[in-house]
């Protein structure tokens, strides 16, 4: 199923949390304590840089295609289209 939100930044908590529905807090502990996999790759760095395409698999939650991440809305703040795998 598709996912479409805005994120403020390319970051992986900013990027997690629109995923998973949470909060930046909720995100940034979940990618610190291993639970994010970026490319099939744990990665506990909140401030990774999420270069679509890609994939992000968060523990709980589900795995996500991330397709991209562009075109900034009129606030300043980033385009996420994602698929979500079922």
């Amino acid at each position: 199923a598709p996912v479409t939100d805005t994120v403020a930044s390319p970051r992986l908590d900013c990027v997690v949390a629109s995923l998973a529905g949470c909060s930046r807090e909720a995100a940034q502990t979940a990618v610190r304590s291993g639970e994010v996999e970026l490319d099939y790759e744990c990665r506990t760095q909140v401030d990774h840089v999420v270069d679509p395409p890609c994939v992000i698999a968060i523990r709980g939650v589900g795995k996500f295609a991330v397709r991209q991440l562009s075109e900034r809305t009129k606030k300043g703040r980033l385009r996420l289209v994602a698929d979500r795998y079922l």
